[in-house]
């Protein structure tokens, strides 16, 4: 589910067929809103889209999407990007994010735990300091484990008090 803060907005999800037993799973956020986030982002999902095919890594497609974009990315925005290798047939998961959201797993005994993986934005720092950064964490899935993607707009959502719902009222719901 993705509903733009605005007409046209940034936030970017995406399913990404690697090989017959790989699938790449993308979730993206540009920091500005509007036109000018649409049309990078439209970008970094072009890029993913031409880096992923046949690359088990995804810490080396982030990487391969930074080195294209950090040069056309203004000082003002950037982009945050979770990218996730699925092997369907063992479950294996592998994750990599680029300063994104980090993704929750909740296992088939209601257990919740945040899959922690480190890495900066794309489009931050330089090239060389982005890939010393970023790592990969990969997760053994059970039958029944569910993984949530999300972006900050579910932990930056206001009551009307003007207070943010936050990652720990997120992880209770």
């Amino acid at each position: 589910f993705n509903e733009p803060a605005q007409q046209i907005g940034g936030d970017y999800y995406d399913f990404v067929l690697i090989d017959d037993k790989h699938l790449g799973i993308a979730m993206a956020d540009v920091s500005g809103k509007g036109i000018g986030g649409a049309l990078l982002m439209s970008v970094c999902r072009s890029v993913l889209r031409a880096q992923a095919p046949g690359n088990l890594s995804p810490a080396a497609v982030l990487k391969s999407i930074n080195r294209v974009m950090s040069r056309d990315v203004s000082e003002d925005m950037f982009v945050t990007m979770l990218y996730m290798v699925l092997h369907v047939e063992t479950r294996q998961l592998v994750v990599a994010r680029a300063g994104h959201e980090r993704p929750v797993l909740i296992d088939r005994q209601g257990q919740v735990r945040v899959i922690e993986s480190a890495g900066p934005a794309i489009g931050m720092m330089d090239v060389d300091t982005f890939e010393a950064l970023l790592n990969e964490t990969t997760v053994d899935l059970q039958s029944g484990d569910v993984v949530v993607a999300y972006t900050d707009g579910i932990t930056e959502a206001q009551n009307a008090g003007g207070e943010e719902w936050g990652l720990t009222c997120f992880l209770d719901a």
